[in-house]
């Protein structure tokens, strides 16, 4: 058994500014903020996990996730044995061994103390940044790399993200689609007069059959932020054709089955995912399975990879879409994301990863993104394990 002496614990808060702000249900989200979480080994290796709550997707404040953090560190810290990894001799690569290996390192250890004998008092966002942590440990010392073979022609691949139809250059987007660059394109509607955004993407449907790319998919998300009436209507007006799905159409869940009866446009469920999936029993609630067609999972909103990765073998077993997703996390969440997708296999759906030119600064130290519009896995692995500390500030304690 390898021991990985554990010497200190840094917690690095940050308050990063988008280069354009946008609107969440009504709230104006104009940066990110958030907590890095640091295990300094003795040896002097570092490895983070990240902690970003975002305003209706978690329960939590980003000042509670700090107080929890605070408290699980000490906890950590506290042992009188010393804080200590243990890594098992033989090489171990797939999810379920990581699993064992966070729940013997980690869950084990806290559940001794109160409240965190229930793990469901544990935050999600909080939690995600735990695993994110020892997911790093977990690949770096069972030899990642070499077991999968990654290569620098290892990519994770990309939708292109349309937050504002006002900002398209359709002789870009023109050329990204005929070139195949992307296989999706998905846009953001609701923020602007309908007719515009209908007529945008009839625009874009046109280059799509101009350019033979039958299969390119166009994916919607209106953020709950549309009447279900005023979004029939809305589809009545497109070729639903070349339409993926839409995610979580409207506030009101109730209508969704109906409104998936009057217009045949399948459903993906993204804020609202808990509120139809069990996460304790990984089964749908009240049949919805019958019109949620895809499941947009964001780790660090389910609460780790751990249950990421069982909602993604229960979308397997009943033949459900997923789409691994973010909530504009910093390139080194991204980072441990497109190593995810790596470890579980679902490199065939495109990303929802393509948020990583929104940030002015960011405390990645590599560039991961390529200009063909996926993200190398060899640069994700690289960015994980050094971080730009002009960008963040050290708590105190």
């Amino acid at each position: 058994m390898k021991i990985i002496k554990i010497k200190n614990i840094n917690v690095f808060t940050f308050d990063l500014p988008l280069k354009k702000g946008f609107v969440l249900k009504s709230t104006f989200i104009d940066s990110r903020k958030g907590a890095l979480v640091e295990f300094e080994t003795e040896q002097g290796a570092k490895y983070y996990g990240e902690s970003s709550p975002l305003v209706h997707f978690h329960r939590e404040s980003y000042s509670e996730c700090i107080k929890q953090i605070s408290e699980i560190k000490e906890l950590l810290l506290g042992s009188p044995h010393g804080f200590y990894i243990e890594v098992p001799e033989e090489k171990k690569y797939d999810m379920e061994d990581f699993r064992t290996f966070f729940t013997r390192n980690f869950l084990e250890r806290i559940k001794l103390h109160e409240p965190m004998k229930n793990p469901e008092n544990i935050f999600p966002s909080v939690r995600y940044c735990f695993e994110m942590i020892y997911l790093c440990i977990f690949i770096k010392n069972f030899d990642f790399i070499r077991h999968y073979n990654i290569s620098a022609e290892s990519f994770i691949p990309l939708y292109r993200l349309i937050s504002d139809i006002r900002q398209i250059d359709y002789g870009v987007l023109e050329e990204e689609i005929r070139s195949g660059i992307y296989d999706a394109v998905k846009i953001k509607i609701g923020r602007q007069a309908p007719e515009c955004e209908i007529s945008a993407i009839k625009k874009i449907i046109n280059i799509i059959e101009k350019s033979n790319r039958k299969n390119m998919a166009i994916r919607l998300d209106s953020n709950m932020s549309l009447p279900a009436n005023r979004l029939t209507e809305f589809f009545k007006k497109i070729d639903k054709e070349y339409i993926d799905f839409i995610e979580d159409p409207f506030d009101d869940t109730s209508f969704y089955r109906e409104f998936y009866e009057k217009t045949g446009v399948g459903i993906a469920a993204d804020e609202s995912i808990k509120e139809f999936i069990d996460l304790k029993k990984m089964s749908f609630k009240k049949n919805s399975g019958e019109f949620i067609k895809a499941l947009i999972i964001k780790p660090q909103v389910i609460g780790g990879f751990i249950d990421s990765f069982r909602l993604l073998k229960m979308a397997e077993s009943l033949k459900i879409r997923t789409v691994i997703s973010n909530i504009f996390e910093t390139s080194i969440s991204v980072s441990a994301l497109c190593i995810f997708i790596y470890l579980t296999g679902s490199r065939e759906t495109s990303a929802g990863l393509d948020t990583l030119d929104s940030f002015l600064k960011d405390p990645g130290t590599v560039i991961i993104k390529t200009n063909n519009a996926r993200i190398s896995v060899c640069r994700a692995f690289e960015n994980l394990f050094k971080a730009d500390y002009s960008v963040l500030k050290k708590c105190s304690g």
